[in-house]
């Protein structure tokens, strides 16, 4: 399935405003998307991710689990995969 083939995905449980830019700085995603959504994302790393409500967020990368905990103030979390 595409969403498990994806360099990057992410899973929602909660409402989420999600910003993430490839390596070129092109935009991949900036909205809010819906809780019980999962979004996959293809691109050049490194990715520059925003991700509101983070405590409702599970992010893969390369189908590994990020914890986003050590990134998240005030429940926005802001990292860069490489």
């Amino acid at each position: 399935n595409a969403a498990v083939e994806a360099v990057l995905v992410i899973r929602y449980e909660g409402p989420s405003w999600t910003e993430i830019r490839d390596s070129a700085g092109q935009m991949l995603i900036s909205r809010l998307v819906g809780a019980d959504s999962i979004e996959p994302f293809d691109g050049v790393p490194p990715f520059s991710i925003v991700i509101g409500n983070a405590r409702a967020v599970t992010l893969l990368y390369r189908g590994q689990p990020v914890d986003l905990v050590p990134y998240t103030r005030l429940n926005v979390a802001r990292l860069v995969l490489r």
